[in-house]
């Protein structure tokens, strides 16, 4: 009987450490050497209302490498070649998110942004962007 209930309060207490809400359920490795790597966008799930379209396989080269000192290098093709950026990036509110500093038309944005992580694994990152809606996933590469 001891058994099981060392078990059920240990069930209990890890279920409580999730931080994001698509997991993963645990890990050996802090949130930033999850995140500080570099990522390549797959597919982005774009919300016009109540709709989403799902894009995956043709999304635009994108590619994310977060850095351990908060620099953020990242590439994405416009007018047909690959533009290089560099810029910064924060933790926003400790666990739930993160601040990017993003130059002009990446990730459709300007400035300033914040991002839900709704999933931060060794191989994959799934961002929300808490103004438009649209979730972005990306793997490590």
């Amino acid at each position: 009987m001891k058994i099981f209930a060392s078990i059920l309060l240990m069930a209990l207490v890890l279920s409580s450490c999730i931080k994001y809400e698509d997991g993963p359920a645990f890990s050996f490795l802090t949130k930033e050497k999850r995140l500080t790597r570099a990522w390549q966008l797959t597919k982005v799930e774009y919300f016009i209302g109540q709709d989403s379209i799902l894009v995956e396989g043709e999304v635009y080269p994108f590619f994310l490498d977060f850095e351990k000192d908060k620099s953020l290098f990242y590439k994405i093709e416009e007018s047909g070649s690959l533009q290089e950026y560099s810029s910064s990036w924060n933790w926003h509110l400790g666990t739930w998110g993160i601040t990017l500093d993003l130059a002009q038309g990446a990730m459709g944005n300007n400035g300033l942004r914040n991002y839900q992580i709704k999933r931060l694994s060794k191989k994959e990152l799934w961002l929300n962007d808490r103004v438009t809606g649209n979730n972005y996933y990306f793997e490590a590469y």
